[in-house]
């Protein structure tokens, strides 16, 4: 790796951080994939490393993300696909962003925002409207449909995983939202509501929103890591209503970084922290109606403007 980043990149190995143990960590085996820390980079080696993503070669595949990482877009699975009104994408996109106008999570979704904005310039909503923040959070939503079959039939049973910007950059606010997320009830007046499908992790790249049969990163042209051949090719099927999942994951955006960078590992799926994710419960009470009259209908108003979510 230090010969592949200084011949292509000019990046010496002085600049080069190896992993290292967290302090008060319990010492166990590094599991792959491995970040490593490239530190003063110019903003045009920055610049080259993330428009290259992927450097395959024979002896090794590396993926460049920003350090710090970014605050995952994935918040949740779910199966049950009769809970949705249709099984299409953009309709349980719709469905699940609906949810939003809806308590506890409006309400939650709203006191994240204002701590997040009150938190000046280590936010991320600066001067941006409470509502406007609100309906970009919910015109967000995306599902990715992760096909599966179960039984000796071999039945269709997809699951439905959802990404959606986080509305804060405080990590202990992001996890309270996601448990919001999957502790709220979406289902449709006179329907009921999908489970919460807890699944196993990549063991390819540890990512928490896909098993191991849908990763994509043997498809990385020269990928000389394991295949999704040398494992199963079904999530496991096993599921529950309520509590909460402690993977973290899902990255779609960019944020932090200033001039050092890291790479090895796929920022895209989801990854826990040192490959396992993570979760503390809930940092403040549970949501429930502490918005004013006014406060609640600004926000559903402004959500209604964005009903059906905009694409």
């Amino acid at each position: 790796m230090k010969e592949l980043v200084l011949v292509l990149f000019g990046v010496g190995r002085r600049q080069l951080l190896p992993p290292q143990q967290e302090a008060g960590a319990p010492t166990g085996s590094n599991i792959a994939p491995f970040y490593t820390l490239a530190t003063d980079l110019s903003d045009e080696q920055i610049a080259t490393m993330l428009g290259w993503g992927w450097v395959s070669t024979k002896w090794l595949s590396i993926n460049f993300v920003r350090f710090p990482t970014p605050l995952p877009t994935y918040v949740a699975t779910w199966e049950s696909s009769t809970a949705f009104v249709s099984s299409a994408p953009q309709d349980v996109e719709d469905m699940l962003a609906a949810g939003f106008t809806r308590e506890p999570l409006l309400s939650t979704t709203a006191r994240i925002i204002c701590r997040d904005k009150a938190s000046g310039a280590a936010g991320k909503w600066g001067d941006t409207t409470m509502a406007d923040a609100f309906n970009t959070i919910i015109n967000s939503v995306k599902v990715r449909v992760l096909p599966r079959r179960i039984g000796p039939l071999n039945t269709p049973a997809p699951l439905y995983a959802m990404y959606c910007n986080p509305p804060t950059t405080n990590e202990k606010d992001w996890e309270e939202f996601r448990d919001a997320i999957q502790a709220h009830s979406f289902g449709v007046d006179g329907g009921r509501s999908p489970n919460i499908f807890y699944g196993d992790a990549c063991k390819i790249c540890h990512s928490a929103d896909h098993s191991v049969g849908l990763c994509y990163l043997d498809s990385v042209d020269g990928w000389n890591g394991p295949r999704r051949n040398n494992y199963s090719n079904q999530p496991a099927a096993s599921s529950s209503r309520g509590g909460r999942n402690g993977g973290r994951g899902g990255n779609h955006q960019q944020r932090g970084g200033g001039n050092r960078q890291r790479g090895g590992g796929n920022p895209q799926r989801g990854r826990g922290r040192g490959g396992n994710g993570h979760g503390r419960g809930n940092r403040y009470p549970a949501a429930g109606d502490n918005l004013d009259h006014n406060t609640t209908s600004a926000m559903l108003r402004a959500a209604g403007g964005g009903w059906p979510h905009h694409r």
